[in-house]
């Protein structure tokens, strides 16, 4: 056990982190068991369950309100309000954390944009039942505007950007001005920029 654990190189104690890094953790989100069962009844449908609205009180909403409190409070000292959701990996539930915080901050009557920025797999627009055509991806490339990618209203105070047509080289397309721009004017509208990003 001692030998199997001095090899293993992974982190799985959050004050690892800050002691690595020097990063605070406000929060962890436990797996949750209601959120897989719902995944695998749901796998063959086009619309994905948010838990936010299905079970309201399960462990992993309770850890995001919990979330939600500490970044509004971080979010006091930061220079905008755009926040990146990403991690190391595929799978490790970036894309549920984002489109629950997303439901979780705008049911505390602040209006959020949700934008689906992982060009490569990004599938939010499966949780709010809108197609991913005519996204992110077409407002960096210039083919349309704002107004014509934002679904409005998908959940009160919630509005959302899909990916768009996914590009075959999305890391170049998010280096260019476009996003910046983007962002820019799209940052007065809102309280809170949620972005899901690839890993």
């Amino acid at each position: 056990v001692f030998i199997r654990r001095a090899l293993q190189t992974t982190i799985d104690d959050p004050q690892q982190v800050e002691a690595l890094f020097g990063l605070p953790i406000y929060v962890s989100i436990a797996r949750s068991k209601v959120q897989t069962a719902l995944n695998e009844k749901q796998e063959a449908l086009s619309r994905l369950p948010l838990l936010a609205r299905v079970a309201s009180m399960d462990v992993a909403i309770e850890s995001l309100r919990s979330f939600r409190a500490a970044l509004q409070f971080s979010m006091s000292h930061a220079r905008n309000n755009i926040v990146l959701i990403t991690g190391p990996t595929a799978g490790l539930g970036k894309s549920f954390v984002s489109a629950n915080l997303a439901v979780v901050m705008a049911g505390s009557g602040r209006k959020i944009l949700l934008i689906d920025a992982d060009l490569r797999d990004g599938y939010l627009h499966r949780y709010f039942n809108v197609s991913r055509s005519g996204g992110l991806s077409d407002l960096l490339c210039g083919a349309k505007n704002p107004e014509a990618c934002i679904h409005k209203n998908v959940i009160d105070n919630l509005d959302f950007i899909a990916t768009g047509t996914l590009p075959p080289h999305p890391s170049e397309l998010l280096l260019q001005p476009s996003l910046q721009t983007l962002l820019a004017r799209l940052a007065p509208l809102y309280s809170m920029i949620l972005i899901d990003s690839s890993p």
